[in-house]
């Protein structure tokens, strides 16, 4: 296995070197380093890329991602930051950096701005970016919007424990025990296959309702 991964890496090298314009080739190498567990690689291959292509919206986008992986959160922003220059209407850079706002981030001014930008998510069809909504509304201290959009966020995605925790914690907010009570279990639920991060918290919430 290991001889047909560097065999891999030998025929993306090639490509690189045929066509060093060709963003998908460094995407494609990145993708298999980090399948390889070697994100400083992959971090690498991104930003040689960026140096033959400065602003590349698709490697500057994987660039954040790689970030992402690291937990080099700060970092992920200034790109996001970046990509909503390039492109302000990229719902998904809009959910990626709403996203790490919400979890990451205690500033109240980022927090609000995160919120502000976050209302075109509102409208989409994606549950993804529905539950980013809702979960930027609760940071910002506006419990009934999150509800709403949590709400229609766990309507399309069932299975998903991370809105079901959002959730609880919008009515926990809201002093409904009940419906908290409801949601944070669901969340607890899907977390034993899901191994979601914050189950521990999960809880410790059940335990006060």
């Amino acid at each position: 296995q290991a001889g047909n991964r560097s065999k891999a890496f030998e025929t993306f090298e090639s490509i690189i070197v045929s066509a060093p314009k060709e963003p998908a080739a460094y995407q494609q190498y990145a993708v298999a380093n980090i399948r390889a567990k070697d994100i400083n690689k992959a971090k690498e291959i991104i930003e040689k890329g960026l140096v033959v292509i400065p602003n590349n919206y698709d490697l500057e986008m994987a660039l954040a991602e790689v970030y992402q992986y690291q937990k080099a959160y700060t970092e992920a922003l200034g790109v996001y930051e970046k990509l909503l220059k390039i492109n302000p209407s990229s719902l998904i850079a809009v959910n990626n950096y709403v996203s790490i706002v919400s979890d990451y981030v205690s500033d109240a001014a980022t927090i609000e701005r995160a919120y502000t930008l976050a209302q075109p998510l509102k409208n989409s069809q994606v549950p993804q970016f529905l539950d980013t909504a809702g979960w930027i509304s609760y940071r910002a201290g506006k419990y009934d919007e999150a509800i709403q959009q949590l709400e229609l966020a766990v309507a399309k995605s069932p299975n998903d424990g991370a809105t079901y925790y959002h959730l609880g914690k919008a009515y926990l907010a809201k002093q409904d025990k009940a419906k908290a009570k409801v949601n944070l279990e669901k969340a607890l639920s899907i977390s034993k296959t899901q191994n979601l991060e914050y189950t521990n918290e999960i809880k410790t919430l059940l335990k006060s309702v």
